[in-house]
């Protein structure tokens, strides 16, 4: 009985006498509502998710600027656990940069270009390498040093093999343009 005086005298307090049911039917529509919204949303952003990087039309040299060069590259292929030391040149191209790289005396060729990612357009270098291992991809966020030359952090993957990924270094060796 004191309970029911007290709901009563709350619902009075709250100006909801009489609307307990209709409150608790209105909170669960919202809710309704608020879980639609966020499953067409979920959806979209997947829709989306497909042209997250965008690769322009025509082929920049200059979108790094200083970017061709040698580099000392450091690195550990995907799914290994031993690291590995090589050397990598860049060089313009005329529909990519063209790419060498040097791992134990064996040399690869391949291609690198730029894509610009996220609502943010942020460069991003990307590469190709067909090796004695299979093709091996890879995408590059650059930097620069206090003396503005590259360093960049790579995640490499074989498209072959799912989940396994790889990471590279590459420093740039001044004055080896």
């Amino acid at each position: 009985m004191l309970s029911k005086i007290a709901a009563d005298a709350s619902e009075a307090r709250t100006g909801l006498a009489g609307q307990g049911q209709s409150k608790q039917l209105g909170s669960e529509a919202r809710l309704w509502r608020i879980a639609a919204c966020l499953i067409a949303s979920a959806w979209l952003d997947a829709a989306g998710a497909e042209g997250f990087c965008e690769r322009p039309q025509a082929f920049d040299p200059d979108a790094f600027p200083g970017l061709f060069g040698e580099y000392e590259l450091v690195g550990r292929a995907p799914g290994a656990e031993v690291a590995y030391l090589g050397r990598s040149h860049i060089a313009p191209g005329t529909h990519a940069y063209a790419v060498q790289r040097s791992l134990d005396g064996e040399w690869s060729e391949g291609e690198a270009w730029v894509e610009y990612c996220s609502a943010d357009r942020y460069p991003v270098l990307m590469f190709s390498f067909d090796t004695p291992r299979g093709r091996l991809l890879g995408r590059c966020f650059a930097r620069t040093s206090g003396d503005n030359y590259y360093l960049l952090s790579c995640y490499t993957r074989h498209p072959e093999r799912v989940g396994a990924e790889g990471v590279e270094a590459l420093f740039q060796l001044p004055g080896r343009e």
